[in-house]
């Protein structure tokens, strides 16, 4: 959760305070076999290539659009298993997902055009969407480290808070 909200901040924050910065390079590296490609941080100066690193994380943190369907599991059948289609940049083939041949099938406004699509099938694909949360088991330890790391960002939240409310005063900058 704490990595979480700590994506959702915006980046010119992370970078400029200093408690957020070392927060987010720890991660980054605890994380960096899961998000960046080849499995480990690039190399390079951390903070030079910092809008990148962040943005690659963040990614892979913050809640996508599709995260609430299931895997889907292929629940259509085609005439031909050979039968391929370009559609919106990709091509489809029986190893497609259900979402896109159901996209592929309802795309067109023409009835006619959908009933011809929809022929290409002995079965018709559909989408099913998942209403059970997961559930995730954690350890006492990393409950109570990431308590003490949601206190770093929950602080740093109030102060920007506290600069929001007195307009008279000026944020001090370390630069």
């Amino acid at each position: 959760m704490i990595r979480e909200k700590l994506a959702a901040l915006e980046p010119s924050k992370v970078r400029k305070d200093k408690s957020l910065f070392a927060l987010f390079k720890k991660y980054a590296t605890e994380d960096a076999a899961q998000v960046f490609p080849g499995g480990k941080l690039p190399s390079g100066c951390f903070g030079c290539s910092f809008s990148k690193h962040f943005a690659t994380w963040r990614k892979h943190y913050l809640p996508q659009q599709e995260e609430n369907r299931m895997p889907s599991k292929k629940t259509y059948d085609l005439n031909d298993p050979n039968y391929r289609v370009y559609f919106k940049g990709r091509v489809l083939d029986k190893n497609s997902s259900n979402e896109d041949w159901e996209e592929w099938v309802k795309y067109p406004s023409d009835a006619d055009k959908r009933k011809k699509r929809a022929g290409q099938f002995k079965k018709l694909p559909s989408v099913e969407v998942e209403d059970k949360p997961k559930k995730s088991k954690a350890k006492r330890a990393d409950i109570l480290k990431a308590s003490s790391e949601e206190k770093v960002i929950d602080q740093h939240n109030k102060q920007d808070d506290k600069k929001l409310e007195d307009p008279e005063q000026i944020p001090e900058t370390n630069e």
